[in-house]
């Protein structure tokens, strides 16, 4: 039975000791408060009405403000009324929800909602009629919340983990209206992926930030956006290092950085520091914006970008990482001398050795010694070097061609199994992935270190360097008289190696190794990502006829013959026409796994990559990426 009667002031945003709400009688006990955490809400605050006593009363039909429930018919037996809002809307313009609750039941729970003038769902009626909604089973309230508030507000959300996720909009205002992909790009030289995306309808603002439904303190712009970049790291964190709301006409962005999953700080810098040009898809990015990552990663989540270039290797300070660690840095540089045990007072190379103590390895980089403004970074990278790495590891380097890195050896101090020699190719090699070398695999760490080397391990590191030009000397084993070897970047009094013209061919090879394909393989996962996240699978086909010849030198007729075999065995049921394949569902979250699916393609074996696509056949992806795979094989069987 109900006890009194409220008539609902439906914009007062009323809260405790502040009810402007008519009731009748005047006082039966009517408790009013104000939430901002809400079960299973994110982004809305609600001021809900109910009595003390848990008994009920009587939602009048006629609303202050010359509103009124559809029908104008009054709500008997009503335990509580809530009132939602958007967090944004300060002075309560636009109330969203209105929220009936009868009893314990979900089923006992009634919504009627506010529509704009102009909406299809009024039909002519007037705006300040609230329309009846029932129950609605798997309809969340925060779908409804959204749906409303973008129709109302003109907002919506932007969700990290899945920014274009499918909202479940039913409005007709709301219908249509998302977040999309732009572009996926990988950041030049470095280990950071920049994925740009815009808003559908530009006169659309952003209602919130949030992760795992959790809303993030980052302060939303007031304007419409041109796009939202956020740069990450895989591996270093769940969530972007940095995320830059791009405003309207070339407006200056704003930057924020995660220091957790839901804390953020805000970025000083404008887009002129680091960005050239001002309008979004014509901007080019400047080396501070990779300076600015590497800071970011190793502040907040300890993982180190180690830089290589000679004159961090030689300079006075023999520790460094980032600005803001200004008296505890990370990384530690020490000269070591790397000898041939037969003649150690001649035989003998300097190397640089630098080591992290723990954290991460985020990335290597090195500015060439031409570079003297450092604004065209370099990386070591290779489809067997996976990073981020965990620490404490050290990386010995090696130095000639006009004191540039040519060869490092990365040694894992908790892992040494994964420790291995890599050095750069000698045609356009600073572009280029670098090549682990096996032949100087029986050399450790040890021997770079206090040991030495014996005359064939020193041997084999002379043949790895004159693969690239370095003018050093062989050991002649049994020989007490050994020739002087030196290396640029030796002790003062000692020669140096120089780089050498040669006769050219001398020590060629043909070096199209697996990370020369991979790197083929990242470009087009890359490229398949951008357009597939846009246009959905229909796009493979046409990438199937016309990238793949372009990327991997093979007809389309290879082709056609090897993808429905290659289907037919992982597929239980192939489709009858090799075009079928292209109506698979794309969804928001694949265009991250094109990313990397080629990039770690080389280093996962093939009977345990095949396994991942036998236990998870409808990821058509995966598929794809197999094809890829046997096509690389098929070439390099070719070339050899």
């Amino acid at each position: 039975m109900s006890v009194g009667v409220l008539t609902l002031n439906i914009k007062n945003k009323c809260q405790a000791g502040s009810c402007s709400c008519g009731k009748t009688p005047d006082k039966f006990g009517l408790k009013v408060s104000k939430e901002t955490t809400i079960p299973n809400v994110t982004g809305f605050v609600r001021y809900t009405h109910e009595l003390d006593d848990g008994n009920t009363f009587t939602l009048k039909g006629e609303l202050n403000g010359n509103e009124r429930l559809e029908g104008g018919r009054s709500i008997e037996n009503v335990r509580e009324v809530s009132v939602f809002y958007w967090d944004g809307d300060e002075d309560g313009s636009a109330p969203l929800i209105l929220e009936v609750v009868k009893g314990p039941d979900a089923r006992d729970t009634e919504y009627y909602i506010r529509y704009e003038y102009g909406e299809q769902e009024i039909s002519g009626s007037s705006e300040t009629v609230w329309k009846h909604h029932g129950y609605i089973e798997g309809k969340p309230l925060q779908d409804r919340l959204d749906d409303r508030n973008l129709a109302r507000n003109q907002r919506i959300p932007f969700g990290l983990e899945n920014p274009t996720k499918y909202r479940n909009f039913g409005s007709d205002r709301s219908k249509g209206k998302r977040v999309q992909l732009a572009s996926l790009k990988s950041l030049n030289g470095s280990e950071y992926t920049v994925t740009t995306y815009n808003i559908i309808d530009q006169d659309l603002r952003l209602s919130r930030i949030e992760y795992d439904k959790e809303k993030i303190d980052i302060p939303i712009p007031a304007n419409t956006l041109d796009g939202i970049r956020l740069y990450s790291s895989s591996g270093i964190s769940q969530v972007p290092l940095m995320i830059e709301f791009k405003p309207v006409s070339g407006g200056d962005s704003t930057f924020h950085a995660s220091k957790s999953e839901t804390t953020w700080n805000t970025v000083d810098g404008r887009s002129e520091d680091f960005y050239y040009g001002k309008d979004l898809d014509e901007q080019t990015p400047k080396e501070a914006l990779a300076n600015k990552l590497d800071e970011l990663a190793c502040f907040y989540y300890n993982a180190v970008t180690i830089d290589l270039s000679y004159d961090i290797s030689t300079g006075k300070s023999n520790w460094y990482c980032c600005n803001k660690h200004n008296s505890n840095e990370k990384v530690h540089v020490e000269q070591k001398h790397v000898y041939c045990r037969q003649d150690r007072n001649k035989s003998s190379i300097t190397a640089y050795k630098h080591s992290i103590n723990g954290g991460k390895l985020s990335g290597i980089k090195f500015y060439l010694s031409s570079d003297h403004s450092k604004q065209n970074r370099k990386r070591i990278t290779s489809g067997t070097l996976k990073l981020p790495a965990d620490g404490p590891l050290d990386i010995y380097t090696f130095y000639c061609q006009g004191n540039n890195p040519v060869l490092v050896y990365i040694h894992y101090r908790s892992s040494q199994g994964n420790s291995g020699w890599y050095r750069k190719q000698s045609r356009n090699g600073d572009n280029r992935p670098w090549k682990r070398t096996g032949p100087l695999s029986s050399i450790k760490s040890n021997h770079l270190e206090k040991e030495g080397l014996n005359c064939k391990q020193w041997n084999k590191l002379v043949d790895e360097l004159k693969k690239l030009k370095c003018n050093v000397s062989h050991c002649p084993e049994n020989s007490k008289s050994l020739p002087s070897v030196r290396a640029e970047g030796v002790e003062k009094g000692q020669e140096s190696v120089t780089l050498s013209d040669g006769d050219g061919d001398e020590d060629e090879e043909n070096e199209e190794s697996d990370d020369e394909v991979t790197e083929e393989l990242t470009t087009l996962g890359l490229g398949i990502s951008a357009i597939a996240g846009q246009l959905g699978a229909s796009v493979l086909g046409k990438i199937i006829d016309k990238a793949l010849p372009e990327t991997f030198g093979v007809t389309k007729d290879l082709i056609e013959s090897t993808a429905p075999k290659l289907w037919a065995i992982l597929s239980p049921d192939p489709p009858a026409d090799p075009a079928h394949t292209s109506t698979a569902k794309v969804t928001g979250a694949e265009p991250f796994a094109f990313a990397t699916l080629g990039y770690a393609l080389s280093g996962i074996p093939g009977n345990l990559y095949l396994s991942l696509v036998i236990l998870f056949p409808s990821l058509w992806f995966l598929k794809l990426i197999l094809i890829l795979f046997v096509l690389r094989d098929f070439k390099l069987r070719l070339k050899l």
